[in-house]
């Protein structure tokens, strides 16, 4: 082992010592290099958010418990889109792109939003106007009708399992509710 050191310690000196030849050693470290994506999910919802990364290097992982995710083996040079997923929220922004990637990226940050829903109808009938309307189940939630029988309920969040039941004292209802 040691005979085989003390040439390529001597053959690299006259390498490098010979006035007359040019000698290049072309090392391309760079291409082997990988780096890491890490940032956070905040907002309605942080874990179990679904991180997906597309583009010259196409991968996924979920957020844990406080929102953050990590990402490792990012080729040198790469250009990524970073998005993240759930059912029933939005984020924002929608996606995050990386150009050519040099160094390690922190911070690749999003914000969710749980996503809601309206649900509006009509009494009608003997009485359509002051008719209570009442939001039950997954979602609770009361207004009244408008003086033609119309109603809007928002803010009912994605899959949430409702019940509608109209309202008024001396009157029925058919169909008593709906779900």
């Amino acid at each position: 082992m040691q005979r085989y050191l003390l040439h390529i310690v001597l053959f690299l000196s006259i390498l490098f010592l010979s006035d007359s030849v040019v000698w290049g050693i072309s090392v391309n470290a760079m291409e082997d290099t990988t780096y890491t994506i890490s940032g956070t999910v905040s907002g309605d919802v942080q874990d179990d958010v679904t991180i997906d990364i597309s583009g010259d290097y196409e991968t996924s992982t979920q957020t844990v418990s406080d929102g953050s995710y990590t990402i490792s083996g990012i080729p040198h040079g790469s250009d990524i889109t970073i998005t993240p997923s759930r059912t029933g929220y939005s984020f924002s922004p929608s996606n995050r792109t990386v150009n050519n990637i040099t160094s390690n990226q922190t911070g690749q940050d999003f914000t969710s939003s749980q996503l809601s829903y309206s649900v509006s109808g009509s009494v009608s009938g003997a009485i359509q106007g002051g008719v209570t309307i009442t939001v039950s189940g997954d979602h609770s939630a009361t207004t009244e009708t408008a003086s033609n029988g119309s109603y809007s309920i928002t803010g009912i969040p994605h899959g949430a399992n409702i019940t509608i039941t109209p309202s008024r004292t001396g009157y029925s209802f058919s169909p008593s509710n709906r779900t």
